[in-house]
């Protein structure tokens, strides 16, 4: 089960809606990601990326993925986030 609570040092202006503890509403640490298309270890970058993806989860609370969908590390990067049931966009280049 992943953290899903704002992390402890985000604070917001009493004027906002964020403030109150009650609200749905929460900040979104966004994760943007680019890499290369030929890998020599693609198991050694899958790996960082489940390493980097727990830790920022750990330590920014909720996250969302932006990324390309090319060939390589970036279907790397789109799998380990969808199989976190992580937002992602996808952006195309056309």
């Amino acid at each position: 089960r992943l953290n899903r609570s704002p992390p402890a040092r985000v604070r917001f202006p009493p004027s906002s809606p964020m403030h109150d503890s009650a609200s749905p509403f929460q900040p979104w640490f966004v994760v943007g990601f680019v890499g290369h298309r030929q890998l020599d270890r693609p198991g050694l970058i899958a790996s960082a990326i489940e390493q980097i993806l727990t830790r920022l989860d750990r330590e920014q609370g909720p996250l969302a993925a932006v990324s390309s969908a090319a060939a390589g590390a970036d279907t790397l990067f789109a799998e380990a986030v969808l199989a976190r049931g992580l937002p992602w966009t996808a952006l195309l280049p056309f």
